[in-house]
């Protein structure tokens, strides 16, 4: 992604952007994005939102993409849609999911009863789960069990087109 390293020594140097969405876009380690900005992750004040569509993420770019949104003190919504997030992917950017986050959406991302019990865990040992979360359009069927563990602390919980069954 050359455009993605064009536009990095602009965004390093922002403390006002409030908003970033990616689509299409694959991270790489080669790219190593997430880490050429770290100082925006840490001076840039004003971000409030991370939206990620169809994008594509190499194993070590979802735990520095992690790393980047725990060095933001003010991202309060993550949006993921149409990106498939294997266990081990989501374990590795799952520490970013709690803390000041008020908004998940992880929408059609291949998640099962497996990603929910990590979450549902790692939630209880944080003690802060984010307040409105989107588990739409995930096929794989959904524990009821499983969805009881996230389910804490939050105010709204969407499982629009998800399978959920006692299994």
């Amino acid at each position: 992604s050359q455009w993605l390293e064009s536009i990095t020594p602009g965004l390093h140097q922002n403390t006002s952007t409030k908003f970033l969405r990616f689509a299409n876009v694959h991270f790489s380690e080669y790219s190593a994005f997430f880490v050429k900005m770290s100082s925006f992750w840490h001076r840039n004040l004003s971000l409030t939102t991370l939206r990620f569509h169809s994008c594509e993420f190499e194993e070590i770019e979802w735990c520095t993409l992690a790393r980047a949104i725990t060095a933001s003190t003010t991202i309060k919504n993550i949006f993921f849609t149409n990106i498939h997030m294997s266990v081990s992917n989501f374990i590795a950017v799952s520490s970013a999911f709690q803390g000041t986050l008020k908004r998940l959406f992880t929408r059609n991302c291949g998640l099962d009863h497996e990603h929910l019990d990590i979450m549902g865990k790692l939630w209880i040992v944080d003690g802060a789960a984010p307040k409105v979360v989107d588990l739409s359009c995930n096929d794989d069927i959904v524990s009821c069990e499983s969805i009881g563990l996230v389910v804490k602390g939050m105010k709204h919980l969407s499982l629009a087109e998800t399978s959920v069954g006692n299994h």
